[in-house]
């Protein structure tokens, strides 16, 4: 050994090459003689010449998982040589009857424990191994051979009295990076590959990690503050476990499902929760959510802002600093991996809002799980009778009655429980996001990840969650502000013929619309009426009552997007100075045509009013594949809206007539709004009402449910409604008339739908129409 180390680089390197094919190509070597030739490799590994050092590390590494390999040969074929058995007696105190290679294995990976944990080895002749060195080994062999330590009890032993207690006592101590890193790297395989064996340690070492991110560990075991980076790290490992479906549904079987677990699956998604949340004014306010055209220019300290913001921008650009609004997005917040960083002496920089992107990835990830797992299996477990129309809007699945045995029913049994627990911090999380500053990557996330969990809500028929999620969406794809500012929005007369005030010359400079667009949506706000609007589809044979909300906001959404708000207006002209230093200009079409807007994500495409109508009228369209029972629910539902909306007019009117005797209130305008949009009564336009207007279409589209299906499901509610507003002697004319055109029209109709009908049933929808 003393002569290898005293040799030249060449030597040394063809000695490495040599060895390597000796102990690959000879499987019979095993315990002191292959112990010796691990030596050696150790030995030049600690050269100081970089060539050598690096070539023993990596002739090490292959020699080790060499051994382990030889495991897995062994227990698909036995040699006579193998048949030698070999007693070890086990660290709880039981003895083990191995053969030669698997007691290689056990001693290689007790010794690298040991000597990771600064303990002297018991096969191996090292005095010490650097703590890194011996945990990138140990992750290499749990990497590639983890399926070998749930065969091998012996050396599953060793995860649980070596590397755990190891593990734990790097976490809870003030380490270097370096050493901190590789921790978690292995702590992260002990937590994917290994829950179900080691239960305790690994719920353990989840509940500190969900910790960590809380911010709840702050101070190590010693009282030291723990470094940012540390949280850091914590976060990019549940990020990974987020990421894999199956092993949170796993986590929760094992430690939420029984009343006195330690719920590590909610404990994680309130961790989440107060992760996103906790600096709001680092993730800055998005104004495209809150609609189009609501700036209120007149406010001393909006235009202080904007001077602020101005200046700010301009000394920047000047002093040529890079200045960054408040927000996420992915190329501000962009970091390499952490975890990834196995080159770094120190930790390295790290943006300060790469945490909340991680911890969005995080919500993200769970959602698009829960996505994953229930929407196939919903296609797979809807029952498709013979005949039927395969497009038919199933209802939502009873697992109660479903085969018990089936182990998709018992998966999604799981992921239901999962929703119960979890929806309220998940939907306050993601609406809070909603709601800041995210680049239009994340934002399409986020929004995705509320549609995925309000269909599988819906899907699941857990009728709660699945109207807490489509009342967010509703929120926030029409904002009460829009709507009323829209009803009392006046057109300006005519712009300043000397060019902008100073105001809005401010609010140009700094990116804000000019006060004379009227209030309308933005394209965040289309985004979710678009989710909405697809969620409400796909969810159209399950809805029942809840379809009352979904259509008073498409209600309001088209009072929006076809009413004031779509009138284009002539924008006040900027002065050239003011024009040229706006840092946000209008797209034009060379900014189209060269792609710049080509890349935005897909819920962010088709925004324009003529997609998003085309939608709702698809929605409406979609009642001819419901069933009897869920076109019922949908007919009712628009009737009630209808009531609603007619008998808040009619009061609206009494109010209007009344006004010359009752001294006006303050409190008057505020009256009759919507109560989920704030339309005002006493403005809304009386030229007809969309809930009318639908009844006449889904009439017409479903004549055949009128002529063949019983009147209870869709001649009773819609006749009854429309005869009751022809005979409201209060309700406004115009409604009147809408109400008997669609009338007529579905009278008209119905002869037409007679043909094929025997005598007497002919006579019954005759006689049905005529009364």
């Amino acid at each position: 050994m003393g002569e290898v180390m005293t040799q030249g680089v060449d030597i040394q390197l063809r000695i490495l090459q040599v060895l390597l094919s000796l102990v690959t190509n000879f499987l019979n070597i095993h315990g002191m003689v292959l112990g010796d030739a691990l030596l050696l490799c150790f030995r030049l590994q600690e050269s100081r010449i970089a060539v050598v050092s690096s070539t023993a590390a990596a002739t090490l590494r292959q020699l080790v998982m060499f051994i382990f390999e030889k495991v897995v040969i062994d227990t698909s074929s036995t040699s006579p040589d193998e048949l030698q058995i070999e007693g070890v007696r086990l660290p709880d105190g039981t003895v083990a009857q191995l053969k030669p290679s698997e007691l290689d294995a056990y001693c290689v990976f007790e010794d690298l424990c040991l000597l990771a944990n600064m303990e002297p080895p018991r096969s191996l002749r090292l005095d010490s191994l650097p703590k890194t060195f011996s945990l990138e080994l140990i992750e290499s062999v749990l990497t590639n051979y983890h399926g070998l330590f749930h065969q091998r009890p012996e050396i599953l032993l060793l995860l649980r009295h070596h590397l755990s207690p190891l593990l734990l006592k790097s976490l809870s101590e003030k380490a270097p990076f370096p050493l901190l890193l590789r921790s978690t790297r292995v702590v992260f395989i002990l937590l994917k590959q290994f829950s179900d064996k080691l239960a305790t340690e690994s719920e353990v070492f989840a509940m500190m990690l969900i910790k960590l991110i809380s911010g709840e560990e702050s101070a190590t075991s010693d009282g030291s503050r723990r470094p940012s980076w540390m949280r850091v790290l914590a976060t990019e490992v549940i990020r990974g476990l987020c990421s894999d479906a199956d092993l949170m549904r796993r986590y929760w079987q094992s430690y939420d499902s029984e009343e006195d677990g330690s719920r590590v699956f909610a404990f994680l998604i309130t961790a989440l929760k107060r992760l996103v949340t906790e600096k709001p004014v680092l993730l800055g306010t998005s104004h495209q959510m809150q609609g189009l055209g609501l700036q209120e220019a007149n406010k001393l300290e909006h235009v202080a802002g904007m001077v602020a913001n101005a200046a700010t921008t301009t000394v920047s650009g000047a002093l040529g600093i890079q200045s960054t609004a408040p927000g996420l997005s992915l190329e501000t917040c962009s970091h390499d991996s952490s975890i990834d960083q196995l080159d770094k002496a120190d930790a390295p920089m790290i943006p300060e809002g790469y945490i909340y992107v991680l911890g969005l990835q995080c919500l993200v990830s769970i959602a698009e799980g829960f996505a994953s797992s229930v929407l196939p299996a919903f296609a797979m477990l809807t029952p498709k009778a013979p005949n039927s129309d395969p497009t038919r809007l199933p209802p939502a699945l009873d697992l109660d009655t479903l085969d018990s045995s089936n182990p998709l029913v018992l998966q999604l049994r799981v992921e239901m429980r999962m929703i119960e627990d979890g929806w309220p911090a998940l939907l306050a999380s993601l609406s809070f996001l909603m709601g800041t500053n995210l680049s239009d990557e994340l934002f399409a996330d986020v929004l995705a990840a509320l549609q995925a969990l309000t269909n599988a809500s819906g899907i699941l028929g857990l009728h709660t969650p699945r109207d807490a999620f489509l009342s967010s969406l509703s929120k926030l794809a029409i904002p009460a502000r829009v709507v009323s500012k829209l009803d009392s929005w006046v057109e300006p007369v005519t712009p300043r013929a000397s060019g902008m005030g100073v105001v809005d010359g401010i609010a140009a400079l700094a990116g804000a619309p000019v006060s004379s667009q009227p209030p309308a949506l933005s394209d965040r706000n289309i985004a979710c009426l678009k989710v909405l609007i697809y969620s409400a589809t796909y969810l159209g044979g399950s809805l029942g009552s809840s379809w009352f909300n979904v259509l008073e906001a498409l209600q309001n959404a088209d009072y929006v997007l076809t009413g004031k708000g779509n009138k284009l207006t002539a924008s006040h002209k900027l002065p050239s100075a003011l024009l040229n230093a706006s840092r946000q200009r209008a797209p034009t079409m060379d900014h189209i045509k060269s792609g710049q807007l080509l890349d935005r994500p897909m819920l962010l495409t088709d925004v324009d009013p003529e997609h998003v109508l085309a939608a709702i009228q698809s929605l409406f369209e979609s009642t001819r594949d419901m069933d009897d029972e869920a076109f019922h629910h949908f007919a009712v539902a628009l009737c009630k809206l209808s009531a609603e909306m007619i008998g808040m007019q009619v009061s609206a009117d009494l109010d209007e007539a009344n006004q010359d005797e009752t001294p006006s209130s303050p409190t008057v305008s505020f009256a009759h709004r919507r109560r989920m949009s704030g339309i005002q009564l006493t403005r809304t336009p009386r030229s007809g009402d969309f809930s009318v207007s639908k009844l006449g279409v889904i009439s017409l589209l479903n004549i055949h449910r009128i002529v063949y299906v019983g009147p209870e499901v869709a001649w009773t509610p819609i006749s009854s409604h429309l005869v009751t507003i022809l005979r409201h002697h209060l309700a406004p004319s115009s409604l009147r008339v809408q109400a008997a055109q669609n009338l007529d029209n579905v009278l008209v109709t119905i002869p037409k739908a007679l043909t094929g009908l025997d005598t007497e049933h002919v006579k019954q929808v005759q006689q049905r129409a005529l009364d």
